[in-house]
C-alpha cells in the first residue's frame, strides 16, 4: 500500500472490480476510469486517494470520492467558439493532460479525440423547421501528445461536446468538456455583393426578410415566425444543414430559388400578351411586370391577374410582400 501511495496515481489503477464514468470534477468537466477499487478498508483508501490528485464525487457511494486522472486542459467549459465572417469554421485548440502518474505519461501517450457539434432545429410550419437536428463529427484517433486541433469540412455551429480517451497501464481513461460555437453576420455589403449588388430584386428581399443577417443577437440561425432561416429566410425548399451556418450557401440558394421561380412567372404572364408585351394598369415594362410576379412568387402566390374586359394585366397580390421588397434598400 504503501508503494502505491508513492506512485501518486497508480492507485486508482490496482486491485479493480468496480468502474466510475460521467462524473463532475471541480473544474465542470466530466472524465471515467474503467478499472477496479482498491480492497480494504474505505476510509483507508479515500486517505490514499487524497494524496493522489484530483477528486471527483461518485453519488453512487455517499460519501465516497475517486481520483480522476484525465483532463482536457483545453478548451474550458463552456468556452464560445465563432464562425467568422468569411464564414470559416474557428480553430478550437485542445489539450489533455494525464495527472497523478510520475513521469507524467502524457506526451509519449496516444490519444482518441473526437467533437461533435449539434444544433437542436425548433419544428414549427417551414419545411426548413423539420429537418431534424444538424450535426457535425469530427474524428482522430491515435494522436500523440495530448494537442489536438481539429479540422472541420463543413460550416456548422451549434453545442459541442469533445472527448478524448487514451489508455494507461491498461487502463481506459475518458474525459469530456461542453463548448458553443456560434455565427457572424458578414457586413451587408458583402452580402449585397454576392446578390448582385444594389438594387436587384435577390437583394432587396434579403433586406426585407433578413435585414442582410444570416444570425440573431445569440449568434444562432436567424429564424422567422414558421421556421424560415437565414439571409434569405428560406423555407421551402427546406434550407439545409449548411444554409443553416454558411451565409453565403444560403445566400446562394435565395439567388437560385429566385431564378426557379422567373420560369412559372413568365409562363403565367406569356398566358396574355399584346403584340408581345403585357399590358397592364401601372405602366410598367415587361420587365417590371415580370419582377413583380418573380418577388411574389418567391413568397407565394401570384401577383398579376389578367382582366379580359379591359384586356391588362392588373395588380391582385394576396398581401404586400412586393411593394414591401420594393421598398426596401
Amino acid at each position: 500500500t504503501t508503494s502505491t501511495f508513492k506512485a501518486h496515481g497508480l492507485l486508482p489503477f490496482l486491485g479493480l472490480s468496480e468502474a466510475y464514468s460521467g462524473f463532475p470534477n471541480r473544474s465542470g468537466r466530466t472524465g471515467s476510469l474503467s478499472g477496479k477499487r482498491h480492497s480494504g478498508d474505505d476510509e483507508t483508501n479515500e486517505k490514499s486517494f487524497q494524496k493522489a490528485g484530483d477528486w471527483m464525487y461518485n453519488p453512487g457511494r455517499p460519501g465516497a470520492q475517486e481520483y480522476m486522472p484525465l483532463t482536457i486542459v483545453q478548451p474550458a467549459p463552456n468556452a464560445l467558439f465563432n464562425i467568422d465572417a468569411i464564414p470559416r469554421m474557428p480553430a478550437i485548440q485542445c489539450q489533455a493532460s494525464i495527472t497523478g502518474v510520475q513521469p507524467d505519461p502524457t506526451a509519449n501517450s496516444q490519444f482518441d479525440w473526437s467533437i461533435q457539434v449539434t444544433e437542436t432545429v425548433q419544428a414549427s410550419t417551414c419545411p426548413s423547421s423539420r429537418i431534424g437536428n444538424c450535426t457535425l463529427a469530427v474524428n482522430r484517433a491515435a494522436v500523440p501528445g495530448g494537442t489536438w486541433t481539429p479540422v472541420f469540412n463543413s460550416i456548422q455551429g451549434g453545442d459541442a461536446v469533445i472527448t478524448v480517451r487514451a489508455t494507461v497501464g491498461g487502463n481506459t481513461l475518458q474525459a469530456s468538456v461542453n463548448i458553443r460555437i456560434r455565427g457572424t453576420n458578414p457586413a451587408r455589403a458583402l452580402v449585397t455583393q454576392r446578390l448582385g449588388g444594389a438594387g436587384t430584386a435577390a437583394d432587396r428581399i434579403a433586406c426585407h426578410e433578413s435585414g442582410r443577417r444570416q444570425f440573431d443577437t445569440t449568434g444562432m440561425p436567424l429564424r422567422g415566425r414558421g421556421g424560415d432561416v437565414g439571409v434569405m429566410q428560406l423555407c421551402n425548399p427546406a434550407a439545409s444543414c449548411a444554409q443553416r451556418w454558411n451565409w453565403t450557401a444560403n445566400v446562394d440558394a435565395g439567388v437560385a430559388l429566385m431564378a426557379e421561380k422567373s420560369s412559372p412567372a413568365r409562363s403565367h404572364l406569356n398566358k396574355h400578351q399584346v403584340q408581345g408585351h403585357y399590358p397592364n394598369n401601372q405602366n410598367l415594362d415587361d420587365a417590371g411586370v415580370l419582377l413583380r410576379e418573380t418577388i411574389q412568387r418567391f413568397n407565394g402566390g401570384a401577383y398579376w391577374t389578367w382582366n379580359p374586359a379591359q384586356n391588362r394585366w392588373e395588380p391582385a397580390p394576396p398581401n404586400g410582400y412586393v411593394a414591401a421588397v420594393l421598398a426596401c434598400q
